[in-house]
């Protein structure tokens, strides 16, 4: 192998520039819409129900969200805070004001009697119903707080919560935080307590929704004592505390899906209150929203904006005659109806979405058929202030049946080459391409990232992942070899962590090393090019085709094949490389999600609330994990970070 890379010179782009048709409306990207005066007062009413019981005597109180990190300290919006009488119903009359119209809130319901005989009081019941923007209240909106509401709040705010009186973020992710008060909206309706009805376009495991509100139902409507004793053994999570109230348990149940599964089921009473479809215990207790619509068809790849809106290129349309790229705000509305780029995007395997929220694609092939043999297009994002969807076409020889796309800070956008081994930095802002060829080094890329500057790498360089014989190469930004990486075969996807490693998504590891498995792994590359970790198999891996890493740097994968006999497929967590543990199994061993139907899941990503979206390919749809991971800046930096 050569150790000095060939480095072309620089190059003009061939452009052209084409306005589509858009759909102009974008809903649901963030924050509500309702202007309200600051500060707001008014009444509010409502009623706190343990299943069908009211529950009379409960402490009730509303909560503005902190702003001082996740799971930062709630401020109480009443002095004093106002209990449930007969029906369980409550009254706020003027009794708060708001921080802001757009302050987050929400409401908690503690203590009570849920029709138990005189003096009782179950001092471990908690209950929360998430409400949102504080100036979108209304005097004639009715708020129920139950079990529903509860499971609803715990599942998408899981990673901002502490306690019932400690959900907030930082200050700084004010919209991953008012999204997942929004996506409360997609699994409970507040003003009844039942599951929500949603648009035609999105469905969710309605049935896991009513079990785990019957598990928490059984100690609601008991003394607190030894009723309790079921749910709070079933959520104790491995070396932690049994958890004291109702709120911590399916806390708890949500943020380790995979614990106890059975016992949390079981812990429903023989008559529970809200009629569930499961018969038996669910596979785990991840809660997930699919996602159709938007002219979405085998979705491959997919990127996040700085609003929370959710790309996704597809390999072909519905009708098999080009591709296109989908759009969806973060509650999963389509940004257009049809989605963009018809009659141009073709194969498309590659997506990034840039600095400024425009969103790349890449085509294998140039439907043109002229003198290049592939290209990349620049999709105009929801920030651009221009018609969404507008789009201009790079090509030159430089791009070679590209694969894989990234983005650095400064906007450029790289590309993996498959066709003729190399790396395309393109600089949409100077219209020039430098293409970095390494020899051998570089080998049919399909992934490619930018690297941070942690040594022996002193500036922004690039990591770029191989199918053929070399798993991974990495070079300086002058395009200095540091290192080739040789230890698992065909990688299918790579991802960066905050410590400058490589973490690599190993399709078919089959080298013809002692114990490497041939249906994949994942690996943990230094940026020296020293493997840190390999051949890991554990946490249900099978065959993985897509990786990112979350800002607690924790690492996700996508297993696109299922083991022999499992219909479904499903995702996978390792704890990442600030772990004492770093690349030990989080999820069970037949990995995450196998009640969501994922079918030959591909590409992943995660958003500013926690949510992990998932592009299922076999089944044209996107698939929304509820509050899985940390929250994580989008779009995707250089390495993983908090908003």
């Amino acid at each position: 192998m050569s150790s000095s890379p060939v480095v072309r010179p620089s190059r003009t782009l061939f452009l052209s520039i084409f306005s589509v048709v858009v759909f102009a409306g974008i809903t649901g990207c963030g924050v509500g819409t309702k202007a309200a005066p600051d500060p707001v007062s008014l009444t509010l009413n409502g009623s706190v129900h343990g299943g069908q019981q009211a529950v009379v005597g409960a402490t009730v109180q509303l909560y503005a969200v902190g702003e001082t990190g996740n799971g930062s300290a709630a401020t109480a919006l009443m002095a004093t805070p106002v209990i449930s009488v007969a029906n369980g119903a409550f009254s706020i009359t003027n009794d708060y004001m708001c921080p802001s119209a757009t302050t987050q809130v929400y409401i908690v319901a503690t203590g009570g009697n849920p029709g138990l005989g005189t003096g009782v009081n179950n001092a471990a019941l908690a209950m929360v119903a998430a409400l949102g923007n504080c100036g979108d209240l209304s005097s004639s909106e009715y708020i129920t707080i139950n079990e529903v509401t509860t499971v609803a709040a715990a599942w998408t705010l899981a990673p901002f919560i502490a306690s019932y009186d400690s959900i907030g973020a930082s200050a700084t992710n004010g919209l991953g935080l008012a999204n997942a008060f929004l996506n409360a909206n997609l699994i409970v309706d507040t003003t009844t307590g039942t599951t929500a009805t949603l648009p035609s376009n999105l469905t969710t495991e309605m049935g896991k929704i009513d079990a785990l509100a019957d598990a928490m139902a059984s100690c609601v409507n008991s003394n607190g004592g030894s009723a309790c004793s079921p749910l709070f053994t079933a959520a104790t999570p491995h070396g932690g505390s049994a958890p004291t109230n109702t709120f911590d348990a399916v806390v708890n149940v949500v943020k380790n899906p995979g614990n106890n599964v059975s016992g949390v089921f079981a812990a429903a009473g023989p008559e529970p209150p809200f009629p569930t479809s499961l018969t038996q215990a669910p596979n785990d207790w991840t809660l997930s929203l699919t996602v159709t619509g938007g002219g979405i068809n085998e979705p491959t790849q997919l990127g996040v904006d700085g609003q929370g809106n959710v790309w996704a290129d597809d390999y072909v349309n519905a009708a098999g005659t080009s591709g296109l790229l989908s759009a969806f705000s973060p509650q999963g509305t389509p940004l257009s109806s049809t989605g963009y780029g018809s009659g141009l995007l073709s194969e498309s395997y590659g997506l990034a979405v840039d600095p400024s929220g425009n969103v790349w694609v890449s085509i294998l092939e140039l439907p043109r058929h002229d003198s290049t043999s592939g290209s990349i297009v620049q999709f105009l994002g929801a920030s651009s202030g221009a018609d969404m969807g507008t789009w201009t076409l790079f090509s030159d020889d430089t791009i070679d049946y590209p694969i894989g796309l990234g983005a650095d800070s400064n906007g450029n956008i790289l590309v993996a080459n498959n066709g003729n081994s190399s790396v395309t930095v393109v600089n949409p802002t100077a219209n020039t391409s430098t293409v970095f060829e390494n020899g051998t080094e570089f080998d049919g890329p399909v992934a490619v990232a930018p690297a941070p500057p942690f040594a022996p790498d002193t500036h922004d360089g690039i990591w770029a992942a191989d199918k053929v014989d070399i798993s991974a190469t990495h070079i300086d930004s002058s395009g200095n070899l540091i290192a080739t990486v040789d230890c698992c075969a065909a990688v299918d996807a790579l991802a960066m962590d905050s410590a400058g490693n490589a973490w690599l998504a190993v399709y078919d590891d089959s080298t013809g090393q002692t114990g490497d498995p041939e249906d994949g792994s994942v690996a943990e590359i230094a940026p020296d090019g020293s493997v840190t970790q390999d051949f890991l198999t554990a946490g249900g891996i099978q065959n993985p085709s897509g990786i990112a890493v979350d800002a607690a740097q924790n690492v996700w994968v996508t297993n696109y094949l299922s083991p022999v006999g499992v219909t479904y497929q499903s995702f996978s967590e390792l704890a990442g490389s600030t772990s004492p543990t770093p690349g030990a199994a989080i999820s069970p061993s037949t990995g995450y999600g196998l009640d969501a139907d994922l079918i030959e899941p591909f590409g992943l990503a995660i958003d500013a609330s926690g949510n992990i979206w998932i592009s299922n390919n076999g089944k044209n749809d996107l698939v929304m994990f509820f509050g899985l991971a940390a929250p994580t800046a989008t779009p995707r930096t250089v390495t993983p970070v908090a908003p």
